[in-house]
């Protein structure tokens, strides 16, 4: 009985501390969460404002049906006209899925270029540094948000390490990050105890230790 007494205790003493521990993260990183601004960890804080776009007069866009013509498509359950970087495309939705086409010419659309991912970036960004490289992804990192795209990530050299993904299909901003945001991020991955997503925050381990807290 002594021994199991003692093993007790010592298991005891053990779980305190790691939920003393604990607590002592989630006050850290409430104090860290709250101390920077959301719009510095966004990136908003250096992105130019939203420029309503609007279609030009001197050009003229083709027809939808003379665009379902040439491209002879058929079950088609939605057109949108959408603008895409400098131009315009028809984001064509059927049964089989969905196709973009140049709202000018009718043609297939593949997307964006690097260069023109690389105009979209500088033209959002209005820190305080310049352009310093693009690379192409296909997954953005876990630390940067997760997720799959097919698209750049242009980095700036700015004060805060400026990061902007670009998709390539659309030209969407899909994502602005910076140092910040990572700082943010590890503070927010030891509060809600999610240490592979960083997303769940009604996991069991978070759960486990609230109850033991209380």
């Amino acid at each position: 009985k002594r021994q199991i007494h003692k093993w007790s205790r010592k298991i005891h003493k053990w779980m305190g501390l790691v939920l003393c521990l604990q607590m002592l993260a989630w006050f850290l990183s409430g104090v860290v969460m709250t101390t920077f601004p959301i719009d510095l960890v966004r990136g908003s804080v250096n992105a130019a404002e939203k420029v309503t776009t609007t279609l030009p007069m001197d050009r003229q866009l083709l027809n939808i049906n003379e665009l379902m013509a040439t491209n002879a498509l058929k079950n088609v359950t939605t057109i949108r006209l959408t603008p895409v970087h400098d131009s315009w495309v028809y984001d064509v939705r059927t049964q089989d899925g969905n196709q973009k086409y140049d709202a000018y010419s009718g043609l297939s659309y593949a997307g964006i270029s690097q260069g023109q991912a690389q105009q979209i970036a500088v033209a959002d960004f209005v820190g305080d540094g310049e352009f310093e490289s693009i690379s192409a992804v296909s997954t953005i990192p876990t630390e940067d948000g997760g997720g799959q795209m097919n698209g750049w990530v242009v980095q700036f050299n700015d004060t805060w390490s400026t990061r902007i993904y670009i998709e390539q299909a659309t030209g969407r901003i899909v994502k602005r990050r910076n140092t910040v945001w990572r700082i943010y991020d590890v503070f927010w991955m030891l509060h809600i105890m999610d240490y592979e997503e960083r997303s769940d925050t009604n996991n069991p381990l978070l759960i486990s230790f609230a109850v033991a807290g209380t």
